[in-house]
């Protein structure tokens, strides 16, 4: 049910990055499939709350392992193109750190090019 899930979104806004991806997952389908009846929650009204609330959502079992890599490899996917397009949106090079290109020493660091018997 939704019942701590208000509270759990509030603090993970409060405390995460402002731009965290949060996928809400509804377990069990497994149970669904054997009784529709022992559903807690209508997939309609997952979908609303996580549109409502700026969520991916999706369904799985844990015990059968329906649809679990295709939850994490869906939120991953979405993190990773959130990266992208908030890394390509930085003007301020400050913010997106430093660049070191092959044989270019660490900024700071004295060049000791080949004093090692690595090179």
């Amino acid at each position: 049910t939704f019942q701590n899930c208000l509270k759990w979104l509030e603090e993970l806004r409060q405390n995460a990055d402002q731009n965290i991806i949060i996928m809400l997952v509804g377990n069990k389908v497994d149970l669904v499939e054997k009784d529709p009846n022992a559903r807690q929650v209508f997939y309609d009204s997952a979908t609303d709350f996580a549109n409502t609330h700026k969520l991916l959502f999706k369904e799985a079992s844990a015990v059968t392992n329906y649809n679990v890599k295709h939850c994490f490899e869906h939120l991953l996917q979405e993190v990773y193109n959130q990266a992208a397009k908030t890394s390509g949106n930085k003007a301020d090079k400050s913010e997106r750190g430093i660049t070191i290109y092959p044989g270019q020493s660490m900024p700071g660091e004295q060049d000791q090019s080949c004093l090692s018997e690595a090179c």
